[in-house]
């Protein structure tokens, strides 16, 4: 079956929805690998969504200036036209090397589902669709 198979007879709007769990060892690498195995979905016609928090730290001061730059490095990595597919899969595989990456996750896993997206679109730039206090929303074409 295709994507434009009709799954019910006589209803045209049926979505099919397949989760993807992250790997046990939170490897980036690995996770991008995991996304460029999805690339052949787009060609389908395949919605693929990275749910996901570009930052996660709690219980800590109010203070959330590392949030925000690291925001900013990240909007820049996955949004940035001047950079090319290979650039932005270098800097998201040396993302742990940004320097307010560890202050802005505790845990690696809510960013990982940003990565395995952004492989997924080729590692093409991304428009920042919403953007408010450590949450945005980013839409590759």
């Amino acid at each position: 079956m295709s994507a434009n198979d009709e799954y019910v007879p006589g209803c045209q709007n049926v979505f099919v929805v397949l989760q993807v769990s992250l790997k046990n060892n939170l490897n980036i690498a690995d996770h991008l690998r995991l996304g460029e195995a999805l690339q052949p979905l787009r060609g389908e016609g395949i919605l693929i969504v990275g749910s996901g928090s570009s930052t996660h730290r709690s219980g800590i001061s109010a203070d959330d200036s590392h949030s925000r730059r690291f925001m900013s490095w990240f909007h820049d990595t996955l949004t940035n036209k001047t950079y090319s597919p290979h650039k932005r899969k270098q800097l998201l595989l040396e993302s742990h090397h940004e320097p307010t990456f560890s202050s802005a996750h505790q845990r690696i896993e809510h960013y990982l589902p940003s990565v395995v997206a952004s492989a997924a679109v080729g590692y093409q730039p991304g428009t920042v669709l919403y953007e408010e206090s450590g949450m945005s929303h980013i839409k590759f074409d």
